[in-house]
């Protein structure tokens, strides 16, 4: 009996010391903290950017219209985003993947363009599109006041792609419908078009709009630069001198290997787990070269932020 007693006892002990010195098995331990799971600044550095026009339209007030939403997107964009670096069609040099007709017409044509566009150091791509210049008679008023009046609905819109996730930061549309007068409206249905006044002050209006809620997308999103290539210890980025990167600036490097697919054919990247700390040892007009502060493992297409 004695016996019994003591071997349940030294068992009983046995479990104890056990639980008390196991460790659960869901803990991550080391693992490294995510992209997700740190504080990132949107600040840190300039972002550069570049601006296109969707043409749609065939007509002349059509061709003034989609310059004037242009012109004024890219105004607001500049005043309300300093530290946004937008290239437009008039800047050298120009990406010529900016350059077609529609660079975004189909998912896989979003996916590649935004590869293209990370590894030369852009954030981010912008649409401008003249949706629709809509003229249109109406039987309008009441009783003996009713009788046909003439209308012009125009309708805008501006998309922006980050280049890292490829997928839109912003994306919006906005339609106004304005009274005009009866030679306004034969002209328009002409082919002797005439500017109209109140068109292109709507048109402004809507474009400047956009434009500053394009700028203010853009302004929060998180500051970033692509390994562009590994050699060794070195470490090259997709960012030119413009960004504002001096040499000893620190980084953190993240893995960016994950493609995730959605609906319709539509890819992003998403980012992973903390690969390195790297410090600018250069900055050139095109590239900067960095060096890991540790041991690493960084390939191309990984991203470099800066943590708070």
């Amino acid at each position: 009996m004695n016996r019994s007693l003591t071997l349940w006892g030294v068992l009983a002990c046995v479990a104890v010391i056990g639980m008390a010195c196991a460790k659960p098995v869901n803990i991550r331990g080391d693992q490294p903290a995510a992209l997700t799971e740190v504080e990132t600044r949107a600040d840190a550095f300039n972002k550069k950017a570049a601006i296109g026009l969707k043409s749609q339209m065939n007509t002349i007030i059509g061709h003034k219209a989609e310059a004037l939403m242009m012109q004024t997107v890219i105004t607001a964009i500049r005043s309300k985003a300093p530290d946004i670096d937008l290239l437009t069609p008039e800047d050298e040099p120009f990406p010529a993947f900016m350059q077609a007709p529609d660079p975004f017409s189909t998912p896989d044509d979003v996916f590649a363009v935004t590869q293209q566009s990370r590894m030369q150091g852009f954030h981010f791509l912008l649409q401008t599109t003249i949706v629709n210049i809509r003229p249109e008679a109406r039987r309008t008023g009441v009783w003996w006041f009713r009788k046909d009046r003439k209308f012009l609905t125009l309708v805008v819109a501006v998309d922006a792609y980050d280049t890292f996730s490829s997928a839109k930061v912003f994306s919006q549309v906005e339609e106004k419908t304005i009274r005009i007068d009866d030679a306004d409206y034969t002209a328009l249905l002409s082919q002797n078009q005439r500017v109209i006044a109140e068109a292109q002050e709507a048109i402004a209006d809507m474009a400047e709009d956009l434009g500053r809620g394009a700028a203010a997308a853009m302004s929060k999103a998180v500051w970033m630069a692509a390994v562009s290539g590994t050699d060794g210890t070195r470490i090259q980025l997709a960012v030119d001198r413009g960004a504002g990167l001096n040499v000893g600036s620190r980084l953190t490097v993240f893995e960016f290997q994950r493609v995730l697919e959605g609906f319709g054919r539509q890819r992003f990247l998403v980012p992973g787990y903390k690969v390195a700390d790297i410090q600018i040892t250069a900055v050139g007009d095109r590239t900067a070269e960095a060096v890991a502060t540790g041991q690493a493992d960084i390939r191309v297409g990984d991203i470099a932020v800066v943590v708070k």
